[in-house]
């Protein structure tokens, strides 16, 4: 049941997001953000307070998604009709309109990611409800990874589209090429925790839960994979191309769905894992399909910050089996990816510091 109000509310939450940056209202994505965080956590604690314990956690995204749902549908109805009061010539209620055919595809590639996202703890929970909980707590800590490059890309945003409507293509390209790296760079740090010990953090949990530490690694690259898309489908959102999106976004979530039913039978846990993660591959290749027809090419610096993550990830794994020390492992590996993703130029500190300007820029216009 909770995964079930999860869904649509979830999703809507994600449409209001994408409407409050084409109003260029990020504040309210803001705030959506943190009444969500503030509620999941109230909730949780609470029902942790009486005994529910994993249960507390899935019902406290549930409740907090409805929330911010309800919310932020209050704070749109407010931002809707200040915007059609003005509405009154011919060009005004064009852009209305624009912005809501811009909204409803935004909103059904946003229920078919939730959707994706939680197709495996339904079907596993059809076969092992204990395993579809396992699945469901793995599945949302790997969502954490990516929120700074979902951050970003909803920053950047309306700057993107600023520029696009000059004609400043190339601004563009850099701009995208800069934060794309510096938010692989950033995130890899966070990917490398979880995926060289994923144990550490499911024990946080309860011992029980070390048994989807294989899925939950397999889930930290899927959604790392997802969010790079995102950041792929902020830069088409700036070319007004919600409509590419919601078919790139549905394709990929079926192919999941697929994969999900076929899988999980033979696999358990890490079917859903694994059809997750082919899925979002085939996400992310429609999406840079859809960018470079539009003259966008991921540049060599992208390549190398993803790569920079393998190599550290695989030194953290290797010296982990050698010496059996988690501690030493992740230094080293973070130690690597720092090093390295410098080394090769993936990311200079001039740019780190010029992307970090720009959105400190952007977020005190709002």
């Amino acid at each position: 049941m909770a995964s079930i109000t999860y869904i649509p509310s979830n999703a809507i939450v994600a449409s209001l997001s994408s409407i409050y940056t084409a109003y260029h209202k990020a504040q309210y994505v803001l705030l959506l953000t943190a009444v969500f965080q503030a509620s999941r956590l109230a909730v949780a604690l609470a029902l942790a307070f009486y005994g529910l314990n994993a249960l507390a956690i899935i019902a406290g995204f549930s409740i907090a998604s409805i929330i911010s749902a309800a919310l932020g549908y209050i704070v749109m109805l407010r931002i809707s009709k200040g915007y059609a009061k003005d509405a009154n010539s011919k060009d005004d209620k064009i852009s209305v309109k624009s912005i809501l055919t811009f909204s409803g595809f935004n909103y059904i590639a946003a229920g078919m990611r939730t959707l994706r996202n939680q197709i495996g703890v339904l079907t596993i929970g059809t076969f092992n409800i204990e395993a579809s909980a396992f699945y469901g707590i793995s599945s949302l800590i790997a969502n954490v990874v990516g929120n700074v490059m979902l951050s970003i890309a909803g920053v950047l945003l309306p700057t993107a589209s600023e520029e696009l409507a000059k004609g400043n293509k190339d601004s563009v390209k850099n701009l995208f090429s800069v934060a794309l790296r510096v938010a692989l760079i950033i995130n890899g740090f966070l990917v490398l925790i979880l995926l060289i010990e994923p144990n550490y953090i499911l024990r946080l949990i309860s011992h029980s839960y070390t048994e989807a530490g294989g899925a939950l690694r397999i889930l930290v690259v899927a959604y790392l994979i997802n969010s790079t898309s995102m950041m792929i489908s902020s830069l088409l959102n700036a070319m007004n191309k919600a409509r590419d999106i919601a078919v790139r976004e549905s394709i990929a979530s079926l192919v999941i769905i697929a994969l999900t039913l076929s899988l999980v039978p033979l696999m358990g846990i890490e079917g859903a894992a694994y059809a997750l993660l082919i899925g979002s591959l085939v996400n992310l290749i429609l999406s840079y399909m859809l960018v470079r027809r539009h003259g966008f090419i991921l540049p060599l610096g992208v390549y190398k910050a993803s790569l920079s993550i393998g190599i550290a990830a695989a030194i953290g794994y290797i010296t982990l089996t050698l010496v059996n020390s988690t501690l030493i492992a992740l230094a080293l590996a973070l130690l690597v990816h720092a090093s390295f993703a410098f080394a090769v130029k993936a990311i200079t500190k001039k740019e780190a510091l010029e992307i970090m300007s720009i959105i400190a820029s952007i977020v005190g216009k709002r």
